[in-house]
């Protein structure tokens, strides 16, 4: 985890309390990076900060957690401070979220969409494996919804190219 600085926060945009970082991150998630609002989900927030020289990002919750998220069916925990780079696009160097694939733990890399408005969003992870989902699953914070198996696949890459998988 990156440490905050005095230096860091004398230069970022800081939000208190639950209802201001729930905010803040929607707001820099649809108007500055152009994912779905609801992509970060924050529970408990205590502060969040981002940076706009650097595009560096943080996220305080009170605790760890660990869920089923209900718009893909996937298990993953959020740690008490979630850390990353912004920029158009993309969130990418994320740190404190981890997603259950095939028995196993990985650490969440980036996020990504190809154009403001594009309706698949696509996650990276440490082991190679990349999962792409529609975009309306974070659109609607009332309707989570879970996505059809058929809507989504798992790229693997390893020594021989890339080769893609049904999940």
């Amino acid at each position: 985890m990156t440490s905050i600085t005095k230096e860091m926060r004398e230069k970022a945009m800081i939000f208190n309390g639950h209802d201001e970082c729930q905010a803040g991150v929607q707001r820099l998630l649809t108007e500055l990076v152009h994912l779905p609002m609801h992509i970060l989900p924050i529970v408990d927030g205590v502060e969040c900060g981002y940076i706009p020289e650097t595009g560096f990002v943080w996220i305080k919750q009170k605790k760890k957690r660990e869920c089923r998220c209900p718009r893909t069916g996937k298990m993953n925990i959020y740690s008490s401070e979630i850390t990353a780079y912004a920029e158009n696009c993309r969130l990418y160097k994320i740190t404190g979220i981890k997603a259950k694939e095939m028995m196993m733990w990985f650490p969440l890399l980036e996020a990504n969409v190809s154009h403001p408005g594009a309706e698949i969003v696509n996650f990276l992870t440490v082991g190679g494996i990349s999962r792409s989902y529609p975009a309306k699953l974070w659109m609607d914070d009332k309707n989570p919804k879970s996505v059809n198996q058929e809507e989504h696949k798992t790229i693997m890459v390893g020594k021989q190219g890339g080769s893609l998988l049904k999940a």
